[in-house]
């Protein structure tokens, strides 16, 4: 069962049966662990809905949300691979993750778009994702304002064995709720 309004999700195997029910309400992003790919989804199980606002990280301070265009960034109903936090990419720039620009030399990804996320409680954050660095994440969120700002450094090779690791802006915490992927076969969602 997905409990009424897709409450949970389910991991199964297709040899073992349900392997792990979790809830799919405490989280609001999602990155992939895998080190070839840096997908970031949202939570829109939990209307979480993301938009673009500037692509100069020096807008920081002083972001504005009045006349914003509020046109929805979105996950890729087909690829995991294609996350809301990517979907801003120029296809025809190879070095272009949508949230940030890779570099060759230095292997790093380093943010260069800043976002707007509205949670599921209704709130609106800023966030920029900083860099990604060896596998080791780092971003930061914060009141429209600038108030309650966080910074967060996650290496995602402490969830190696699944397919994302989680965060909830709300609680401020990574959420480890995916079983290995190397026990289920298909997922059952929204």
């Amino acid at each position: 069962s997905l409990s009424p309004g897709y409450a949970t999700q389910s991991f199964y195997s297709l040899q073992e049966g349900e392997v792990a029910n979790v809830n799919n309400t405490d989280w609001d992003i999602a990155f992939m662990t895998d080190a070839f790919n840096s997908s970031i989804l949202i939570n829109d199980n939990v209307a979480t809905a993301l938009f673009l606002y500037s692509s100069d990280v020096s807008d920081w301070a002083t972001v504005d949300t009045t006349g914003l265009e509020w046109n929805g960034l979105y996950n890729s109903e087909t690829e995991w691979e294609r996350g809301a936090f990517t979907s801003p990419q120029i296809d025809s720039d190879p070095f272009d993750y949508g949230w940030g620009q890779y570099n060759s030399v230095t292997h790093v990804v380093t943010g260069n778009r800043i976002f707007i996320v509205k949670l599921g409680n209704g709130d609106y954050k800023k966030v920029i994702l900083e860099a990604l660095d060896l596998g080791t994440y780092t971003f930061k969120y914060a009141d429209i304002d600038g108030s309650n700002e966080i910074t967060e450094t996650v290496n995602s090779s402490d969830y190696g064995t699944k397919n994302f690791w989680y965060y909830s802006m709300q609680t401020q915490e990574v959420i480890d709720r995916e079983p290995a992927s190397d026990t289920w076969d298909i997922t059952f969602t929204r």
